[in-house]
């Protein structure tokens, strides 16, 4: 995946939803939304690898391209919710929180890689 797939503008929640119909529940889960139900209600099922009956290829560039999409939330989950900043280091990136630099007691390194 290159930088330029993980951030890429737009919202990545809604996205995530009118591509795929998906969506994150309260505690993080990946749901389907809820056609039958009114407004914006996610249902009770969970990501399902398989919605091509069986056709291995197509499913696995479905579950490629959803997973592009849920690393973007996530990268917008850290900056907006959990108060990180971006930082370029490199040609890459990583997140740091705001006393990165002042804070000697802890260090906490998250790597991303696939798989």
């Amino acid at each position: 995946m290159s930088i330029e797939d993980m951030t890429e503008s737009g919202d990545p929640e809604a996205e995530l939803r009118t591509k795929f119909g998906y969506g994150f529940d309260d505690a993080g889960v990946l749901r389907k939304y809820d056609a039958a139900a009114a407004g914006d209600a996610l249902g009770e099922n969970r990501f399902a690898f398989d919605a091509h009956g069986g056709d291995a290829a197509e499913n696995q560039r479905r579950y490629d391209s959803i997973a592009r999409v849920v690393t973007r939330c996530l990268y917008k989950f850290l900056e907006t919710r959990a108060g990180l900043r971006r930082v370029s280091v490199g040609g890459e990136f990583v997140f740091v929180s705001e006393d990165f630099g002042r804070n000697e007691d802890r260090l906490l390194v998250l790597i991303h890689g696939s798989g």
